[in-house]
């Protein structure tokens, strides 16, 4: 562990100049730029007390003007491979949308009951398509839990109509399932997040003190919410008292939350042909600053200084490759069902406001996989990339491209002297293919909807190469234990927060879950870093293979169909409402 990463992470807000510094400084580090030379005055400067601005701002700009090393092996410099502004994206399934008169949700307190059908199979209640209302456990129609915010029905929804585009893949299964699946994707992410919640923390709540708490708690394997045992081994993320077992009232607030809520208003008032300033006037409309962090805090400072897309995403932001634009884009996908390459469009998009590279590319791979779960079952086409056929390599030596997370880096975080490797020889035209015949009918479905993913984001990026290496421990049976211990020895460098090693967590979960909603959850949460994000993308889609139906009982009644959240206009609304609006933009 990087000590001075937690030094500048905890103490120093986003624009001190010394975090600034410190992690910008990093970011070009794990990009391949040749600043390993200053290696020694950024530790001392970012640890200063007090803190030189001036030497801090001198340096950064002598590490802003480093080239990139000619032999780095990866190639993330193109354009994006899915998604044109300039196509007119359509939507819709008629005017079910809200007024813009900007009324607040009405709060869904009527218990687990209101705003669902009848129980399902396993004890859950369903939902039913409905634009006048929607039924309650009794069978009545009920119009006093609706979604909150405001949705414009003028000039600014234009690409909204009552039917698809041509072209684009809505899966051909009745209403009411595609209506419980997408119901089934918040629920999912819902609980994964609040599951995680409790030991978010990745500097303190590695894997191996998360099990160790655990099992103290007698809660390993995770099978519910995590137990608050007090006083815990290292303190619990502060929400703990609304998210341990026992305390769930609802689904906490959590930024998590917060996006796709925000993703949903975004639709709903701007259309398909939404642009990223329409993204940043929404942040500014209708999300709090300080409910904003890393590198959307600092895209929204630099909104309020008068910048604009995509320079939000690159002025002083050295956090534009972490998780933010990732935990964003589910929303994306759920209105796209079956339809990869446009969710992940859309959610590069969007993602743009913050982020750059592999932070845009966890944000596209995310969309995708919860576009594709909805159809997942048949293993789609490979991935197109090299065609050339993949060296084999010594499946016992540590695996990745340079020994670490990227060229330059040690598992320390210190500056380390490596060979060049070249990330495509991992990848070949069949590889994330194979091996899929012989597993189980739920492994295939997860493993079909994780290579679709896949396949929308550049294959030389260091995310593609990370994830292909996930999938590879997983075909060659590696254990899930002996799959994380790879992953933090590949990208243990980078902070907890960043999209690559939290992407790989997701594959891991889903993977070694195999579709079932427990494990998957559960595995995720328990491989540590950004515990709750992660949870609940793969909640989201380990949800959507289910439906919300099928979901254990045990993980949603505590969140009695409400989810709280800092976006205006939407705290305390039904998740069965903001379900059911989403499957309207279908």
């Amino acid at each position: 562990m990087d000590r001075t990463i937690e030094a500048v992470f905890f103490g120093r807000h986003e624009a001190d100049p010394r975090a600034l510094l410190y992690f910008e400084w990093r970011q070009r580090l794990e990009s391949g730029y040749e600043v390993g030379r200053f290696e020694s005055g950024v530790r001392s400067l970012a640890t200063a007390e007090p803190g030189d601005a001036g030497a801090c701002w001198a340096l950064l700009a002598e590490i802003e003007a480093a080239p990139r090393d000619p032999e780095w092996g990866y190639d993330e410099t193109g354009p994006v491979p899915v998604g044109s502004r300039g196509v007119e994206l359509r939507m819709g399934r008629g005017d079910v949308f809200a007024s813009e008169s900007g009324d607040s949700a009405t709060p869904c307190r009527a218990g687990p009951g209101a705003g669902v059908d009848v129980a399902g199979p396993a004890g859950h209640s369903g939902l039913v398509p409905s634009s006048g209302g929607h039924k309650t456990a009794s069978g009545s129609v009920s119009s006093g839990c609706r979604p909150g915010g405001s949705a414009s029905t003028g000039s600014e929804s234009a690409g909204l109509s009552s039917s698809m585009a041509s072209g684009s893949a809505v899966p051909s299964t009745p209403d009411d399932e595609l209506l419980d699946r997408i119901y089934g994707g918040w629920l999912g992410r819902c609980v994964g997040c609040t599951l995680g919640k409790p030991l978010e923390n990745g500097f303190v709540w590695t894997r191996e003190h998360i099990r160790a708490y655990l099992e103290r708690a007698g809660a390993y394997p995770l099978t519910d919410y995590v137990p608050a045992v007090l006083p815990p081994p290292f303190p619990l993320n502060p929400t703990w008292p609304v998210s341990a077992r026992g305390r769930v009232d609802g689904a906490p607030r959590d930024d998590d939350i917060d996006y796709t809520v925000l993703g949903l208003h975004l639709l709903e008032s701007r259309g398909l042909n939404f642009t990223t300033d329409d993204v940043a006037t929404l942040w500014l409309e209708r999300l709090p600053f300080l409910q904003t962090y890393t590198a959307e805090r600092v895209a929204y400072r630099n909104l309020v200084d008068g910048l604009h897309p995509p320079k939000t995403a690159t002025f002083r932001n050295p956090y534009r490759e972490w998780i933010g634009a990732m935990i964003r884009a589910d929303i994306f996908g759920y209105v796209n069902p079956g339809n990869p390459q446009r969710a992940a469009a859309l959610a590069a998009r969007e993602a743009a406001v913050s982020h750059t590279g592999n932070g845009i590319y966890a944000a596209m791979w995310a969309a995708a996989l919860i576009a594709a779960a909805f159809t997942a079952g048949t293993p789609p086409a490979p991935p197109t990339g090299d065609p050339s056929p993949t060296p084999t390599a010594d499946d016992t030596a540590p695996r990745g491209t340079s020994g670490g997370p990227a060229r330059g880096l040690a598992a320390d975080g210190s500056v380390a002297a490596t060979t060049s490797g070249d990330p495509s020889a991992l990848l070949s035209a069949g590889s994330l293919a194979r091996g899929l015949a012989a597993e189980s009918s739920a492994a295939v479905t997860t493993s079909a909807a994780l290579v679709a993913a896949q396949s929308v984001i550049p294959p030389r990026s260091r995310l593609a190469v990370a994830l292909t290496e996930v999938y590879d421990d997983y075909h060659r049976g590696l254990s899930w234990e002996e799959a994380v211990d790879n992953i933090d020895a590949r990208h243990g460098a980078y902070n907890w927060v960043h999209a690559i090693p939290n992407a790989c967590r997701v594959a891991a979960g889903l993977f070694w879950g195999a579709g079932d909603f427990t494990r998957t959850i559960a595995l995720t949460v328990q491989s540590g870093a950004d515990t709750d994000s992660n949870g609940a993308t793969a909640g989201s889609v380990a949800g959507i293979l289910l439906g919300a139906k099928r979901i254990p009982a045990h993980w949603t009644d505590p969140l009695h169909d409400t989810l709280h959240s800092a976006v205006v206009g939407y705290d305390g609304a039904c998740i069965s409402d903001l379900a059911r609006r989403t499957w309207a933009l279908v």
